[in-house]
Order: structure tokens, then sequence, then C-alpha cells
């Protein structure tokens, strides 16, 4: 499976979004046991320049699944990438301290470059996963658009 994420934006434009991956059918106690994932996403300002890049291949017999500084035998797992002038490494810490870090979910932010701001988790299912990154995009909606944060409705179906 390859998976292609590109977005390109204004300089002066701000974003939030994510996206999340559950390996296997967890709910049908099936595990992924083969194949392979090719994942690419970038992040460019409209001049081409990039502002965050992040290729990964994941087979389904890769030893990172189960290593600590993998997946940890997590099987869903998501990035929120957050760009803006509120962006920077104290919102990343103030954001990390508030994370869960326990044995069924896994998160922690930083400021990969000026402006760009990622939160990565790791989860033993989906749901928790989304709420925690449902969670994290409406604390940031404030700080980074400067407007209310309304969940989405279409995140209760």
């Amino acid at each position: 499976m390859a998976l292609d994420f590109t977005l390109t934006m204004d300089e002066t434009a701000t974003a939030i979004g994510w996206d999340a991956m559950q390996l296997g059918r967890q709910a049908a106690g099936e595990r992924w046991a083969h194949g392979r994932l090719v994942s690419t996403a970038r992040i460019k300002d409209s001049k081409g320049r990039l502002r965050w890049f992040e290729r990964a291949l994941l087979a389904a017999d890769d030893p990172l699944r189960l290593a600590p500084q993998g997946l940890a035998g997590f099987p869903a797992y998501g990035t929120l990438w957050a760009l803006g002038p509120a962006c920077d490494d104290a919102l990343a810490e103030s954001l990390t301290a508030g994370l869960p870090f326990n044995e069924s979910l896994r998160a922690a932010a930083s400021c990969v470059a000026p402006g760009v701001l990622i939160i990565r988790a790791a989860s033993h299912s989906m749901e928790p996963l989304q709420l925690l990154m449902t969670h994290c995009w409406t604390t940031l909606r404030p700080l980074i658009h400067r407007v209310d944060a309304r969940p989405l409705r279409l995140w209760t179906t």
C-alpha cells in the first residue's frame, strides 16, 4: 500500500490536520501479517520550498513494529501537524506535558521547524487515538487559526 500526501500553502497561511492508520482489523482479532506500507507526507509553501517532509517504509514483519523506538507493539498510530506563528518549542512542551503516555495511549509534541508543530501518537485501537487527535485539534485551533474550536459533526459518525 502506498500513501502520498502533499499540502501546498501560502507562506502566511495556517493549517491543522492529521492522519491516522490502524494496522490490521483489530476488532476482528486480526493482525497485519503481510505486505508493506510506503508513506510520504510533505507540506510546502507556494514557492515549492519544503516546510515538512517525511517518508516511511513499514513492512508487516519489520522489527520496528515491536521496538520501543518504533511502534512499541501499538497497531494504531497517527500524526497531527499544525503550521502557524504560534507553533514553537514552548507550545510543543506545553502540549506534551498534558498528553498521555501510558500502556494504552502514548503521545508527544515537537516543533520540527519554525512554525511547524508535530504531534505523534500510538494506541492499541483507533478510538482513543481519534479522541486524542480531536482534543489536540480543539486545543490548537484557537491558537493557530484564532477562531473558536467546534468539532466537526463528521467526527461523531
